[in-house]
């Protein structure tokens, strides 16, 4: 194991303080508010406001990718410490993201490294907050205790990596595309013999390895000093440990955040914990590294610099511009897949212990005048065109979450669908247009004006033409008696998702409405094939048989 960089002065024991480094750098507002999601858990979700999730996205997820972006790029030193990662690793990832907009086998290797890398990205950063907090406090962080505080850490991502990979496919399933939509994860498919009698070994070594680890922390330090990372330690089981546990060896807990159906509300909170505590050290790292204007400032920069990787690869790669998915469809997962691993990669670089820069701002005592004072760019112009362009990227975002959260849902509201349609019109002009809401919409106007829900429907069709687009466009046009569209539509879809029981049977009722029952009973056969107790199915496939049955009349 690498060295960490020598310790001139050791610093305060806190940050912040005690308060905002406990709640936010170690985690436990998360553990302060388990207990009423124990209790009251579905209440809280069911009157949770929608827009408070989306606008905490805004204003403390964005920015935490922002962050370290500023750290890497804002200053010419950092750029050119960093070059390999800044520059040639980055714009191979871009490359990657390009062809993953064209290549379905590259778009799902790139949306699985993402959601299989993240989790082991928030460990990494809880696992190096541990071992920073022992540091600060005096803790004699020997061989022994470091070996076992990381494969604490280590062993808790094991769990995790074997939960996401259990179950059945293989890797042969990354080149088969689900109704158009390729931007999708694909595990290993490790079978649940071999995964469960696995997590056992590995819940078995990761419990012995965390006793052993808090035996040794408290030899090294004590309870006090510890706290920090016993915290941290806590926070890691809560996050992950004991949420994937749970599930993974079949235990029915019934308690609301360790219920697999919920998993995905849980791990909202837990990301928005995770961006929180990223802000929290790396704001703590540029007051004392360099020109510091306050938490504002700071934070509205790093928002503007995320947009760089979330907001304008969604305008310039657009179905309309340059790309071929649309938001709902794939663009927004290859977006994420791509933002995240490029923050992974550089996050996995800037913060070593090791590194004399990084160990003089988070282990040593800072010492009277030591902040950086700001320097004058090089080229002024060139910096405020820079950020010029970054506000604009960021003033786009904002009307994404106005239009999204607040203009949409009062105009669907009000049943004033015609505004929710110029609200997407508005969207779209910005690159974000969403097809399955497209559909929805459609579906609201059909009863009022069908020509118009048509368009809706069209419009959906065009950025992502799926199994239900074009399944909504049928069902219009039968519901009009308008068979032939209908059928047209239906053989459309068809060709998009082959074995999609709902096409198949309105294609079918489509082919018998217009006389044709020998057409119309393949198609309703073989929806019936696959879903063998459709009983609206049934029943117009005893039609079609019944109509090919009838005795011919020759004259």
């Amino acid at each position: 194991m690498a060295q960490p960089a020598p310790v001139a002065g050791r610093a305060q024991a806190w940050l912040f303080g005690p308060l905002p480094d406990l709640l936010i750098g170690c985690g436990l507002l998360y553990a302060l508010a388990l207990p009423a999601f124990f209790v009251y858990g579905s209440e809280i979700r069911a009157r949770q406001a929608d827009a408070l999730m989306p606008l905490l996205v805004l204003l403390v997820s964005l920015p935490h990718y922002g962050a370290t972006l500023l750290r890497v790029y804002e200053r010419r030193a950092d750029r050119q410490l960093y070059r390999r990662f800044a520059i040639h690793a980055s714009v191979a990832l871009f490359a990657g993201f390009v062809v993953a907009l064209y290549v379905p086998l590259v778009a799902a290797l790139l949306t699985t490294l993402y959601l299989t890398w993240s989790p082991w990205h928030y460990t990494a950063q809880n696992f190096g907050l541990a071992s920073m907090f022992l540091r600060r406090r005096g803790a004699a962080v020997g061989p022994v205790l470091g070996r076992c505080l990381r494969l604490c850490f280590l062993f808790s991502y094991g769990l995790v990596f074997l939960w996401m990979h259990t179950g059945e496919g293989s890797p042969a399933d990354y080149a088969v595309p689900l109704g158009g939509d390729t931007a999708r994860f694909v595990g290993l498919g490790i079978p649940h013999s071999v995964s469960l009698p696995l997590a056992g070994v590995l819940l078995a070594a990761y419990l012995a390895c965390l006793l052993a680890t808090l035996i040794l922390v408290l030899r090294a330090t004590t309870l006090r000093a510890a706290g920090p990372t016993l915290a941290l330690l806590l926070t890691q089981v809560l996050w992950f440990s004991l949420p994937i546990t749970v599930p993974l060896l079949g235990f029915a807990s019934g308690l609301d955040p360790l219920a697999w159906s919920h998993r995905d509300y849980y791990f909202r909170w837990i990301a928005i914990g995770h961006a929180s505590q990223y802000l929290w050290v790396t704001a703590y790292y540029a007051r004392r590294a360099s020109g510091w204007n306050g938490f504002g400032i700071y934070l509205a920069k790093a928002a503007m610099a995320a947009t760089a990787v979330w907001v304008f690869p969604i305008v310039l790669f657009a179905p309309e511009a340059l790309g071929t998915y649309s938001f709902d469809a794939g663009l927004a997962m290859l977006v994420a897949s791509a933002a995240n691993i490029h923050h992974f990669i550089l996050d996995g670089v800037i913060w070593k212990l090791r590194s004399r820069p990084v160990a003089s701002v988070l282990l040593e005592a800072e010492r009277p005048g030591s902040a950086a004072a700001p320097r004058a760019a090089a080229r002024p112009w060139l910096g405020r065109l820079v950020w010029s362009t970054l506000a604009v990227g960021l003033a786009i975002r904002v009307l994404w979450s106005w239009e999204l959260l607040f203009v949409y849902p009062a105009a669907v509201a009000r049943e004033d669908f015609a505004a929710a349609a110029r609200a997407f019109d508005r969207l779209a002009w910005f690159g974000y247009d969403d097809a399955s809401r497209r559909r929805d919409l459609g579906w609201a106007l059909y009863p009022r004006d069908p020509d118009r829900a048509l368009a809706q429907f069209e419009r959906s069709i065009a950025l992502h033409p799926s199994a239900k687009g074009w399944g909504s466009i049928a069902n219009l046009h039968a519901n009009r008696g308008h068979w032939a569209a209908a059928l047209a539509a239906g053989e459309a879809g068809l060709a998009v998702a082959p074995s999609d029981p709902d096409l198949l049977s309105i294609a079918g009722f489509a082919a018998l409405q217009l006389g044709d029952p020998e057409r119309a009973r393949a198609l309703l056969e073989r929806a019936d094939q696959i879903r063998p107790r459709d009983e609206t199915n049934q029943r117009r496939l005893e039609r079609a048989r019944r109509e090919i049955a009838k005795p011919s009349v020759t004259y």
